[in-house]
Parts: structure tokens; sequence; C-alpha cells
């Protein structure tokens, strides 16, 4: 009997698949991690270096703080996934393993809710300049402010996510998993984090959107009754529109990508499908639809928002012309070190020329 139970444990585990289906998995994993890691970094950059004088807007504070928490989340949930397939199970064990899974718990908790609530805000903020374009309510140190406050609320609310996430034997290998304890409160906690930080900022974005998409679409250009022209209304509407359009395409993307491990992690919390919550293969998908966001979110930044591609081409070309001065200069001195060599060389040769003249004299 013991002889039979062993092969049915080996099939039941997590890891127990093909070697290649494994290193697709991986390949996917280093191809969203580098994706993210480049296009989140250039987005700061571009913001940072300010290549138009432009870019400093709270807007654009609100992007770079999603793309802080992409990076965050990039840099420590999926290398360790990466690692995790790797080595078919947790990183390292012991007190070390338990302390890196409540690590790795947190971090992603906290990256998801600061990207909710900055999502929030931007939606806020684009209602503000289309209904109230002659009011600043959101200035640059409202938008650091409010930052800030984003960040110190996600930490409170992440916290507990120390006690629930453990290093647990699941289907025969150990993985990092939140422990679902049977608590009134913890089950008070979950309900309150999916109501406060992911339905609440999506029904806020999607009526705030809704609203500013109908009054640029039903107000008229000023000017429009008398036939006279104003381009510079005319660009601004353009601009409103392209950059709502972007931020609609965020939040969708930000829904696709992580409702599903919301569904499951409330299905696995009720206890209410076993084979969702043990079955590989939607564990593997729903982590990676969440990982791929940040992968995916720089791309609609660049796709949208033709400043942000001015932004990238300026910043290569300032690269690639640092480099081409490097290279200049660095001939130039290898040519003066050659001519001096030279110069030095052809003293030696006259110098050996007339030291026969000298003696015979």
């Amino acid at each position: 009997m013991e002889n039979q139970t062993e092969p049915e444990a080996e099939e039941e585990n997590l890891f127990s698949e093909p070697h290649y289906i494994t290193g697709i998995k991986v390949a996917a994993y280093c191809a969203i991690i580098v994706t993210s890691l480049v296009g989140n970094s250039l987005i700061i950059a571009i913001v940072h270096k300010n290549y138009n004088h432009h870019m400093k807007t709270p807007n654009n504070f609100f992007v770079v703080n999603t793309a802080a928490a992409d990076i965050l989340i990039t840099v420590s949930s999926s290398t360790e996934a990466v690692i995790t397939l790797a080595l078919s199970s947790w990183l390292v064990q012991g007190t070390l393993g338990h302390a890196l899974c409540k690590l790795k718990s947190v971090v992603m908790a906290l990256s998801a809710l600061v990207t909710t609530q900055s999502l929030a805000t931007m939606a806020v903020d684009r209602f503000i300049v289309v209904f109230f374009p002659l009011k600043r309510i959101i200035t640059r140190h409202v938008a650091l402010g409010i930052i800030g406050i984003i960040w110190i609320t996600s930490i409170i609310f992440t916290v507990p996510m120390i006690f629930l996430a453990n290093v647990q034997e699941f289907k025969g290998s150990n993985i990092c998993y939140l422990s679902f304890w049977e608590s009134e409160s913890v089950e008070i906690y979950f309900v309150a984090i999916f109501v406060l930080f992911k339905c609440t900022p999506l029904i806020i974005q999607g009526a705030l959107y809704t609203a500013v998409m109908l009054k640029l679409c039903l107000r008229e250009t000023p000017g429009n009754e008398l036939h006279i022209p104003n381009h510079h209304h005319y660009h601004t509407e353009k601009m409103n529109r392209r950059i709502i359009g972007m931020l609609v395409a965020i939040v969708l993307l930000f829904a696709i990508c992580w409702l599903p491990i919301w569904i499951e992690s409330m299905l696995c919390f009720q206890n209410f499908s076993n084979d969702i919550c043990k079955s590989p293969h939607i564990y593997f998908l729903v982590w990676f639809l969440a990982y791929s966001k940040s992968a995916i979110n720089p791309c609609i930044y660049f796709i949208f928002n033709e400043t942000f591609r001015h932004g990238a081409s300026a910043l290569w070309m300032k690269i690639t012309h640092s480099r081409s001065r490097g290279r200049c200069s660095l001939s130039l001195r290898n040519n003066r070190v050659t001519a001096l060599q030279n110069r030095v060389a052809q003293d030696d040769t006259n110098n050996t020329r007339s030291a026969p003249l000298n003696t015979t004299a």
C-alpha cells in the first residue's frame, strides 16, 4: 500500500510538469521582468529629466508613483516566481524563508494598493482639469503630499499580511502562501481591503471618466458659434482626449490583470472550490496576469502619449550623443598621445644622427 501511495504523491506535486513547460513559464516571467524594469525606469527617467520643461506635472507624478510600485513588485515578486519555478520550491527554508515570504506578500499587496489609489487620484485630477480648467486644485506640492498619504495608508493596511503569509506545503511542494485563518477579524480585513481599495477605486474611476468623456464630447469649442477657430482650445481638447483614453486603458488593464487573483483569493478564503485553489495551472495563470500588468503598463504610456515617446527618443539621443562625444574625446586623446610619441621618436632620431658629428669635432 505504501508503494502505491508514493507515485500518487509525486503525481500531485505542484511542479510535476515537463521541463519544457517550466522553461516556457520561466522565459515568460523573464520577459515580464526585463520589459517592466526597462519600461518603468524609462518613465521615471523621462519625467525626472523634464526634457521639454512640461513633464513635471501632478498627473505625471502619479504616473511615476505607479511606475515605482511596478518596479517594486517586479524586483520582489516576479524574480521570486522565476526562482521558485527553477528550484521547484520556495527560495529557502527556515526562519529566513518565512521572513522572505512575509516580505514578498507585503510588497505585493503594497504595490496593488498604491496603484489603485494612484489611478483613482489621476481620475480625480483629470475630472478637475476638464470640469474646472481655471482652477489648479491638485498642484505639484499637493500631488507630492497625496503620494505620501497613499504610501502611508497602503503600508498601514498591508501590515497584517506579515501574520498571514507563511511557507506551506502545497501539493508536495513548499511555497509562499497566505494562511487564511478561520477568524471573523481576518474575514473583515480581506473584505475591507477588497471593498475600499479595489471595488471603490474602480467605481470612482468609472464614474469620473464617464463624466469626463461626456463633457468632452458634448461641449462646444468657444468661438464655434462665431465660426472663429480656436487652435489652442482644439489642441487642449485633443490632448485631454488622448490622456483620458490612456488612463481608461490603464484602468481596464489593471482590472483585467488583478481581478482574477482577487477572485481566486476570495474563493480560497471561503473554501468555495478546492479545485480552483489546488490547480497549478490556475495558480500560475492568476499570478502571471498580476505580474504582467507591470510590464504592459509602461507600453500603454508610450503608445497613447506622444510626449513620453518624444521623451524616450530625446533620452536615447542624449545617451548616444554622450557616447559619441566620449569616443571622440578618447580618439582625440589617442591622437595627441600618438603625435607626442612620434615627436619624441623623431627627436631621438635627430639626436642619434647628430652625435657622431659632435665627437669628430
